[in-house]
């Protein structure tokens, strides 16, 4: 790896941080209203990390959402296919992050983002998985789904859920919140 893990989170959440507000809730033509879209959101959070990435001369590639059908390691029962895979192309040997992002807190969605995270982490050589949440705080994802990650992640290795960091933003002038699922799985230990 080219850098230590905290470098390439540094990096996300500098480009999170460079996220305008108008991506966080788009207005719509037909109401007054806004609202959430995560792809519009997630193309600019793509497009602000690669700036960073080539200010930084960074030599790993940020892909989206790569489609793993057909991978030779990557079991088709198994075939997930996560918003982001920060990564060296080519090979299993530098893979740095696998990165999914969400807007509102879907509960189930959000339970498959971490199986698929852990999954990663877990099986396929990637040093840390990353659960990004915006519109929302670390508090409200906490009480939403916490009980449900302790009961399905408590067998796992604490180290590995250490690898698995959360990034929560609020709002655009909110804070980023980082935490890990090793906090909250084994926070009563």
């Amino acid at each position: 790896m080219e850098k230590d893990l905290n470098f390439y989170i540094d990096v996300i959440k500098n480009g999170l941080n460079n996220v305008e507000k108008n991506y966080y809730q788009i207005n719509i033509a037909c109401e007054s209203a806004s609202i959430i879209r995560e792809r519009v959101f997630c193309y600019e959070l793509y497009h602000q990390i690669r700036k960073i990435i080539e200010m930084k001369k960074i030599s790993f590639s940020l892909n989206g959402e790569i489609d793993k059908r057909g991978h030779w390691e990557i079991n088709e029962s198994n075939r997930k296919n996560p918003d982001f895979v920060f990564h060296e192309p080519g090979t299993m040997d530098n893979n740095i992050m696998v990165i999914e992002v969400k807007g509102k807190i879907y509960y189930n969605k959000c339970l498959d983002d971490f199986d698929k995270l852990v999954c990663f982490v877990e099986k396929y050589n990637y040093k840390s998985g990353m659960f990004i949440l915006y519109n929302r705080s670390f508090s409200e994802l906490y009480k939403k789904i916490a009980n449900d990650l302790k009961s399905k992640f408590k067998s796992k290795e604490k180290e590995m859920l250490e690898n698995v960091i959360i990034l929560c933003k609020k709002d655009f002038k909110s804070d980023i919140e980082q935490h890990t699922l090793k906090k909250i799985v084994f926070e009563d230990d």
